[in-house]
């Protein structure tokens, strides 16, 4: 009796490993298709942000042919003001290609977790000071603009600068819509990789 007590226990022993192996296996491999599905949505991500980023660099590059023809023959403007308009917006795209390159780069595939999100770490802040930079430069361009219209054709001055403040108005919100988005985006895949590290 002693004897098929330990069978049935050396038994038991042995389904029970067999069932710890197999629900091993289960769990690596659940765990495998998890990282794969959280590393795809953070590359989604990636894409989102590049597009919107390829949209307004696009506009930017449109602004920056059309500003001789629109401010100088338009407004009649000062040629300081258009070279001073083209440097602003050349400098912000120099800006936000640099600050992109090495996060359009990563590929969160094969990424090094720590180094991916040192990466995003560092693009995210960029995009979240942003607005410190880009605002007061725009109030600054803004006001400018305003003078220089007053300047060349004071009854036309009400019509313009209403214009240019609604633009304004315009811009700055599809903006800042834009830039809490890349913000809001670069958070999600943040809080992946720190999903995957643990």
């Amino acid at each position: 009796m002693e004897n098929q007590e330990k069978y049935v226990e050396a038994a038991d022993l042995a389904q029970m490993k067999s069932e710890l192996a197999s629900l091993k296996y289960i769990l690596s491999e659940k765990l495998q298709v998890e990282d794969r599905v959280i590393r795809q949505a953070m590359t989604g991500r990636q894409r989102d942000i590049d597009r919107r980023v390829t949209v307004v660099m696009a506009l930017g590059i449109v602004a920056m042919l059309t500003i001789p023809w629109s401010f100088g023959r338009m407004f009649e403007v000062s040629v300081a003001f258009m070279v001073m308009t083209e440097l602003m917006m050349l400098g912000g795209g120099v800006l936000t290609v640099l600050w992109q390159l090495e996060f359009r780069w990563l590929n969160f595939a094969t990424a090094d977790l720590v180094q991916a999100a040192e990466v995003v770490a560092r693009f995210r802040r960029r995009y979240a000071n942003w607005p410190k930079i880009g605002l007061p430069l725009a109030a600054f361009w803004l006001i400018w603009m305003l003078w220089e219209i007053y300047q060349a054709d004071n009854t036309m001055m009400f019509v313009m600068g209403g214009g240019c403040l609604v633009g304004g108005l315009i811009g700055g919100v599809c903006g800042w819509h834009i830039n809490r988005s890349v913000v809001s985006d670069a958070d999600e895949i943040l809080a992946g990789i720190a999903e995957l590290r643990n």
